[in-house]
């Protein structure tokens, strides 16, 4: 009972995108996902992945917890390196990592991430999140960044400031219009210092979510760099099963 919630339905077979939104939004979890029959050779399934109201073309969670769901099941076998889900975004593959006959660990590769405009306008950045600008980092700007689906990623000085945010919607939108662009999720963070294996190696990352919320998520971030570049993406994680059952036709 912590973590972030997910709902998989192992056999969306028949059913409709509306249908589909209308479980995510009953189930009312940060994502739902659906396991379709593939649609491409170079994929084993696909795999629709829903929020309460919009549909995800990926996300990082949904396919970590899926395919222990899968694995569960049986629909991965034992063993099995590799397994590729087809997406939103196309085929995106998962590396699996087992102790035995159970799946310990699941890596998704990831887009590597594009990084668009910066946002200058601390004071009102710091307005739309309820903060002082000194709250914010010294050092990272905040970047509009994409790796699939587009946020708005910004770095604060500490977990306390993490904590602290209050969200005011209309300053927030002016933000984004300033900018030009359409309105984002925002993603904020405190960096803490990581320890790297030397240049051009898999540097690693933990990022602990929803602590404040009482239901902590920790996910592993593996960047494989060269030359002061990120050249492959890799997010990982473990997922444990809290229920199961059949829904009512």
């Amino acid at each position: 009972f912590s973590g972030n919630q997910l709902a998989v339905c192992t056999d969306g077979t028949g059913l409709g995108a509306a249908t589909m939104q209308r479980i995510a939004n009953e189930m009312n979890f940060s994502e739902s996902t659906f396991i379709l029959p593939p649609e491409h050779h170079d994929t084993d399934v696909r795999m629709r992945i829903f929020t309460p109201t919009a549909e995800l073309p990926l996300a990082g969670h949904p396919t970590v917890g899926s395919t222990f769901a899968l694995a569960h099941e049986g629909r991965i076998e034992s063993g099995t390196e590799q397994f590729v889900f087809g997406l939103g975004i196309g085929p995106t593959p998962v590396e699996l990592e087992w102790q035995g006959d159970r799946l310990a660990f699941a890596w998704m590769v990831q887009p590597v991430p594009e990084f668009g405009t910066i946002l200058e306008d601390r004071a009102a950045l710091a307005r739309g999140l309820g903060l002082a600008a000194s709250d914010l980092s010294d050092s990272l700007p905040a970047h509009f960044v994409s790796a699939g689906v587009e946020f708005l990623l910004v770095p604060l000085a500490s977990r306390t400031a993490v904590d602290s945010i209050t969200f005011n919607r209309s300053s927030l939108q002016g933000l984004f219009e300033a900018a030009g662009s359409p309105e984002r999720g925002v993603v904020t963070f405190a960096p803490e210092p990581a320890r790297g294996d030397g240049p051009g190696a898999h540097t690693r990352m933990v990022s602990i979510q929803g602590a404040k919320m009482g239901r902590p998520s920790r996910i592993t971030i593996s960047l494989a760099t060269a030359e002061d570049s990120i050249q492959r993406v890799r997010v990982g994680g473990e997922a444990v099963l809290a229920g199961e059952g059949p829904l009512a036709s």
